[in-house]
């Protein structure tokens, strides 16, 4: 599968506040049981749409990173940071499977509708489990591989089988799969 990539001249889709009411960053991360002074790691940020509630989850003692392959996006982020004043949350540019973080330093990791994107989905997810420490989690939030109204075309998306057997060739252990919306899961695993 070669990933479908999201073009950045559509950003003002990834900042529609209908979003919302479709992918409620309070009930995708609902239930994380984070340690005081987490560090959280959005892979893929784009515009940042989680990054005001990764950022409350860390809170003043914890740190958020978000990650993005477009300076585009990036700067997109940058604006909804100043713009929040979000001040536990930085930036950096990313390679897709070479994250410029130290090895066993995230405790958990978000990929918000971006593993479908990946040109290499299982090197992706085994620089995660390079990053993210033992305990640590990483939630993939993916859209549903069926015919939808919105996000890329179905056969674009990579089944939940095939998620969780690339998760556990990276050595995670699948906990559970929600579905927030009945236009994607969440695919949450631990180290």
């Amino acid at each position: 599968m070669t990933g479908h990539k999201f073009d950045p001249q559509h950003h003002h889709k990834l900042d529609n506040p209908e979003r919302l009411k479709v992918f409620d960053p309070d009930v995708v991360l609902a239930g994380l049981n984070l340690p005081a002074g987490a560090h959280l790691v959005d892979v893929g940020v784009g515009t940042g749409f989680y990054l005001p509630a990764l950022s409350r989850l860390a809170g003043g003692a914890g740190t958020v990173t978000g990650l993005d392959t477009e300076p585009a996006m990036l700067e997109r982020a940058a604006h909804r940071i100043r713009e929040l004043a979000l001040p536990n949350v930085t930036l950096l540019r990313s390679a897709e499977d070479e994250l410029p973080l130290e090895r066993g330093t995230v405790d958990f990791a978000l990929l918000a509708f971006v593993y479908h994107e990946a040109e290499k989905p299982g090197a992706l997810l085994r620089e995660l489990r390079r990053v993210v420490k033992g305990g640590g989690r990483v939630c993939i939030v993916e859209w549903t591989k069926a015919e939808r109204d919105k996000g890329p075309p179905a056969d674009h998306v990579p089944s939940l089988e095939a998620i969780r057997e690339e998760a556990a060739q990276a050595g995670f252990i699948v906990e559970r799969v929600d579905q927030p919306s009945r236009y994607c899961n969440a695919i949450h695993l631990a180290c």
